[in-house]
């Protein structure tokens, strides 16, 4: 059985400086990636440009709803309304569908990875799997050290990858508008094709 490996991609919706170059390497590398967007960020513009670059190499997910704290670092605290979560993941998932027909995909991500437990049935009923908890991430581009956050060099990253390659499937997090220069985006180019000679890659709908 072929080993596999899916990339999580999150806070998709403006369309940030560097967002086309970013989107290309998938398509030059012919890899896949899954974009976990937020629905009350999406913009007009970033829906024509994944229209212009077709949807061979990207799978549409939901990213929360608005991806605010309504707690910290959590969008679905146990103080809210369930009929008011519910309502708001309905109208999440309608402007997704609406934007990009079939090729979004009902999987869902929420922020910082926080969810009360009481809306679980909520999700569950609406969506086919929650990433991480169904979907677990094992490798996070970026690391915090002395000097604050930074994405990992190729280096660091082959040697993670090398701790976990007996796993029969890793997930891969990043978030694409932090990369601001060419020099990691050439990273993350290389990194894909060293994964490419060892994996599949996988959306979350072929899981």
């Amino acid at each position: 059985m072929d080993k596999i490996i899916y990339f999580r991609d999150d806070d998709l919706g403006i369309t940030d400086k560097l967002l086309k170059e970013y989107l290309q390497i998938w398509i030059d590398t012919d890899t896949k990636v899954n974009l976990e967007c937020i629905p009350a960020r999406l913009e007009q513009s970033t829906i024509k440009l994944l229209n212009s670059l077709g949807y061979d190499h990207f799978e549409i997910h939901q990213h929360g709803v608005s991806h605010l704290e309504f707690d910290p670092w959590n969008e679905f605290p146990e103080h809210r309304d369930i009929s008011a979560v519910e309502d708001s993941l309905d109208t999440g998932r309608r402007k997704l569908e609406q934007a990009f027909g079939e090729h979004f995909k009902p999987f869902f991500t929420p922020p910082w990875h926080n969810i009360h437990q009481k809306f679980l049935p909520s999700v569950y009923s609406r969506y086919k799997a929650i990433s991480p908890f169904d979907i677990p991430i094992h490798i996070d581009m970026r690391i915090r050290d002395e000097n604050g956050p930074r994405w990992k060099t190729l280096d660091e990253l082959k040697k993670e990858y090398d701790r976990i390659k007996d796993l029969p499937a890793i997930g891969v997090l990043l978030h694409h508008y932090l990369y601001n220069n060419q020099e990691d985006l050439q990273i993350l180019k290389e990194f894909l094709l060293f994964l490419k000679k060892e994996r599949k890659f996988k959306f979350f709908s072929e899981l």
